[in-house]
């Protein structure tokens, strides 16, 4: 028996209701915002055992301050009790806010805590997205080329169109971006790594720092100065020059490569006006940043002394390793062609001609040393990964390689060269 429910314009009853019926497959739209990462993809598939990866900038595991980051969360949870367990301020924790305003000089007011860097250019790129009538045309960024992957993946989440700049050894190419504004290029953002740029290793040079912000100042747009390598300059007279404080400036920084990246924390400086329309995004994204976190990263970096000796151990262990890179490189690949980089994670590597005057493409390169019956495995980043017009297909930037000397050991760099030496000889 089935019972009837009715309703001003309908009947159904609740044999129907319990019926089995065909099943509707869910319907999940194609959506080309969300590509994969391929440093993300190697991290989780490139895990054989004979493999030498130069591929993803992890920091360092040894150089992690493990026993000291322990004991903070040790003392910090005793001290605060489950106040430090407790939902946060959606804007920071004041002491750790505090901390970060003395290291940096900057007004705690105009300071946001986030879940790492990336988080913050996410929510910078989402406040900052201009509403649009439908049909008209959306926001343009432009960026570095070649530039960071996980800024031209959040670009695409966003929905920004990327203009692509070209970038030298003095960073981005700001004539060039002048030349474009002046022809009528209308952008909403700039994005730049100012210091040991991702991938290319090149720092922004303090002439170009300055015409970047009267560009913005000018014209209208915002800078978004990403900078996690920052502290991580390796010779003495390659220490960062500061961007002059602007009303369109906003800077972002880390502690995954100075702390650990496994914290998640990261923090951004911006306008007041700006700070507070970010704050309320992250309310509706994630409430707030870990604040057990918070409170032992405050902790740490509160013992002004243990902190700089900290940093300096970083440079040093950084140091060695670069040098070490670079050595395997000179010896190894004498006829490829890069800088060596003066602080960050990479080296940005143009592999030399075959003899016939073709340029070898790096993808091609990294298929062969990492095949299967390959028995002398090498992990790095092929060039048209940090395409920023999105043109790996195309080719751009085919003939580079981006190589990490951060996570390997240095002692493994002489054999991961040669195996990428043996892997350009076995390359049709």
């Amino acid at each position: 028996m089935s019972w009837p429910v009715t309703g001003p314009m309908w009947v159904v009853t609740l044999e129907a209701m319990t019926t089995p019926s065909q099943s509707m497959p869910l319907d999940i739209p194609h959506d080309d915002r969300f590509p994969a990462s391929i440093i993300r993809e190697f991290l989780k598939d490139g895990r054989r055992a004979d493999l030498i990866s130069l591929a993803g900038g992890l920091p360092a595991s040894e150089l992690m301050p493990t026993e000291r980051i322990a004991s903070a969360f040790q003392r910090i949870v005793q001290a605060a009790g489950a106040a430090s367990l407790q939902y946060g301020e959606s804007g920071g924790e004041p002491h750790l806010l505090k901390v970060l305003s003395d290291l940096s000089g900057a007004d705690s007011k105009r300071m946001l805590i986030t879940n790492g860097s990336q988080q913050a250019l996410s929510l910078c790129l989402a406040a900052l997205h201009p509403n649009h009538a439908n049909g008209s045309a959306g926001p343009i960024a432009a960026m570095e080329d070649p530039g960071y992957l996980g800024a031209l993946q959040l670009l695409r989440v966003h929905n920004y169109d990327v203009e692509p700049i070209p970038v030298d050894e003095h960073g981005m190419n700001v004539d060039v971006l002048a030349e474009r504004l002046g022809a009528g290029l209308q952008i909403t953002v700039c994005y730049v790594n100012p210091t040991f740029q991702n991938p290319t290793g090149a720092t922004l040079s303090p002439e170009r720092g300055e015409k970047l912000l009267d560009l913005a100042e000018h014209y209208g747009f915002a800078v978004i100065a990403d900078d996690p390598y920052r502290e991580l300059y390796l010779n003495e007279n390659a220490a960062p020059t500061a961007l002059r404080t602007s009303s369109h400036l906003i800077q972002l920084g880390s502690m995954s490569k100075t702390l650990a990246p496994g914290l998640r924390l990261g923090w951004l400086t911006a306008e007041p006006e700006l700070v507070d329309r970010i704050e309320r995004a992250k309310q509706s994204f994630d409430l707030h940043t870990n604040t057990t976190a918070q409170l032992a990263a405050a902790d740490l970096l509160d013992d002004r002394e243990w902190w700089h000796a900290h940093l300096e151990g970083l440079r040093t262990g950084y140091r060695q390793r670069r040098d070490a890179l670079v050595d395997a490189l000179h010896s190894e690949l004498p006829y490829a062609t890069f800088v060596a980089p003066k602080g960050g994670f990479f080296v940005w590597l143009e592999l030399p001609t075959r003899l016939d005057g073709t340029p070898h493409r790096a993808a091609d390169v990294l298929t062969t040393a990492l095949a299967p019956n390959s028995k002398a495995a090498v992990g790095f980043v092929p060039g048209v990964a940090f395409a920023a017009d999105g043109s790996a297909g195309s080719g751009a930037h085919k003939s580079f390689l981006r190589l990490s000397y951060s996570h390997a050991a240095p002692e493994q760099f002489g054999e991961g060269i040669a195996r990428l030496r043996q892997a350009l000889k076995a390359t049709k």
